[in-house]
């Protein structure tokens, strides 16, 4: 009311919105008032080292608004990171995203297309990572293969699978550091990893690049 109107909406002094998880969430707000968006982490405090929106993991998210996509108010300043392999798309939307944002701190290391003054917006992961179904080996042991195909030009300095055996995941990383691997759009390079202590042929894994 009064000009205000939200889909996604936070606000608080520390306010914030972390979006993660897999799948797709689509938030859509049809009016047009001055200061609607389709979402909105509103904070009223002045800490400018922290993210006011995050959306981490595998998520895919789509913002769709008359006015705004994405309404960041924190004293004059915010930023948005989009991390691991998530992705977000901006569309109908009078301006993609208000408020005073640098575009540097907004996308991390994802890439971006288009201007943070455009009307659609796409931020898409720096990579896709595809991850086959569970193996367990004659040692009992349990092992997945992963494929990280590049977006753009990539630099992969190191990797972590988050492993889901049951309702447990765990974050796992590789037990010798991995050498630095530089990739260029659409080339690929193959990791094989082993997960002793689990036997579970129904696990799951995603990677994550960093």
């Amino acid at each position: 009311s009064g000009g205000w109107n939200f889909g996604l909406y936070t606000y608080a002094e520390d306010a914030s919105i972390t979006i993660g998880g897999e799948g797709k969430l689509t938030v859509i707000n049809e009016y047009t008032y001055d200061n609607s968006a389709a979402i909105s982490p509103y904070s009223t405090d002045g800490n400018v080292g922290r993210y006011d929106l995050t959306i981490k993991d595998s998520v895919s998210v789509s913002a769709q608004c008359g006015k705004y996509g994405i309404y960041i108010a924190r004293g004059g300043a915010g930023k948005m990171c989009i991390t691991d392999n998530a992705s977000l798309t901006v569309a109908q939307a009078a301006k993609a995203i208000h408020g005073t944002l640098n575009k540097e701190d907004i996308y991390g290391g994802n890439i971006f297309a288009g201007s943070i003054t455009d009307t659609q917006i796409s931020i898409a992961p720096p990579y896709t990572q595809e991850t086959t179904d569970a193996f367990v080996g004659s040692d009992n042991a349990t092992g997945f293969i992963t494929t990280v195909t590049a977006n753009g030009n990539l630099v992969i300095q190191s990797i972590k699978w988050k492993v889901t055996s049951g309702t447990e995941t765990r974050t796992l990383t590789p037990q010798n550091e991995i050498p630095t691997i530089t990739l260029a759009k659409n080339a690929s390079t193959i990791f094989k990893v082993i997960v002793s202590g689990l036997t579970d042929e129904n696990a799951k894994a995603v990677a994550v690049v960093e």
